[in-house]
């Protein structure tokens, strides 16, 4: 009789544990779900401030910002302060306050450019700002081509706004 107790109540307590781990198991990955959304949509609301920025800069000075070369993209997440002139330079000149992504790393992060006219067959200068990557499935990848490069297929994942002179 006794080790019938017992062996409910061991069942009974590996059972109890079996539903606290599969209960933390799912609560674990609905808060990573969630956490993804949250950081995807910071993106989208810093994309929109960076635009407003770019936008009332090229208002202010009637152009769109320089890069610090002609062949590197600004980057936010570069440590070196010579990769980040575009954001330094809106941060400066009071349009923007400091952003990046929330990962900011390699894989998530934003950039732009500046190019000059007639790069890739457009015929005016232009200006790319990319979201890098989203951590979730992203449909719309916004614009920005020319003739001899598509820009959203360099981040599938990501968003592309692109600016003419």
């Amino acid at each position: 009789m006794e080790t019938e107790k017992g062996t409910k109540s061991i069942l009974n307590i590996l059972i109890l544990v079996s539903i606290i781990l599969c209960s933390t198991i799912i609560i674990g990955l609905y808060t990573k779900s969630q956490q993804k959304k949250i950081r995807d949509t910071i993106r989208m609301e810093n994309a929109q401030q960076i635009r407003t920025a770019i936008e009332l800069y090229k208002l202010e000075f009637d152009q769109l910002p320089d890069n610090q070369t002609q062949n590197e993209w600004d980057v936010s997440y570069e440590t070196i302060d010579a990769r980040k002139t575009l954001f330094r330079n809106l941060i400066e000149k009071f349009f923007l306050s400091d952003v990046s992504d929330p990962l900011n790393n390699q894989n998530f992060h934003y950039r732009y450019h500046k190019f000059q006219e007639g790069e890739y067959g457009c015929k005016k200068s232009f200006a790319i700002f990319q979201i890098v990557s989203f951590e979730r499935k992203f449909d719309n990848t916004g614009f920005g081509v020319c003739p001899h490069r598509d820009f959203t297929k360099e981040a599938p994942n990501g968003y592309t706004i692109q600016w003419f002179e």
